[in-house]
């Protein structure tokens, strides 16, 4: 009886390992995918930035500086979290998604917006920057992460100026 508890013991320890193997496996090709990904929002906000270049006239180099330092901002702003997956999302069905919605991205490791559904891919908002993963590779948020979206892209709206109201003339009475 004590032999069979220290052959399940093992054989239990042998499982336990390469389950680990398999899942450190798994974990390390989903972080050399969002390392491509990223290499390829990289490029395209490179892109971007000299498409801005050339729509910008010289007379206008404050405007254009700013909105490349801008678009800079935003590539800059990606990054790979080293953070375990979290077992509380769900994977998501073509169906279950909807515009506006806020998703994890598993490649990426990183929380978007959902901005258009294409068939079986999606275009997601992820920092500023719109990348088109599989339906595959989003899963729901919880309701901790959809709301620090929400704050995130609230702060990163322009604030409107409230305005007087009349003509200079009327607030000099």
């Amino acid at each position: 009886e004590l032999d069979e508890t220290r052959r399940m013991r093992g054989q239990l320890e042998k499982e336990k390992k390469q389950f680990n193997e398999k899942r450190k496996q798994i974990l390390a090709k989903a972080q050399a995918d969002a390392e491509s990904m990223k290499r390829s929002l990289r490029v395209e906000g490179e892109a971007i930035i000299k498409q801005l270049k050339a729509q910008f006239s010289e007379t206008n180099k404050d405007k254009r500086q700013s909105a490349i330092n801008a678009a800079r901002k935003g590539i800059s702003n990606v990054h790979i979290p080293e953070s375990p997956v979290d077992d509380d999302r769900k994977s998501l069905t073509a169906d279950a998604i909807k515009v506006g919605q806020a998703v994890y991205v598993t490649s990426l490791r990183s929380l978007g917006t959902v901005l258009a559904i294409n068939g079986n891919r999606v275009n997601v908002d992820i920092n500023g920057l719109t990348a088109t993963v599989k339906v595959s590779e989003l899963q729901s948020t919880t309701r901790e992460e959809g709301n620090k979206l929400a704050r995130e892209q609230k702060a990163a709206m322009p604030k409107t100026r409230k305005r007087m109201g009349g003509s200079a003339v009327q607030r000099q009475k």
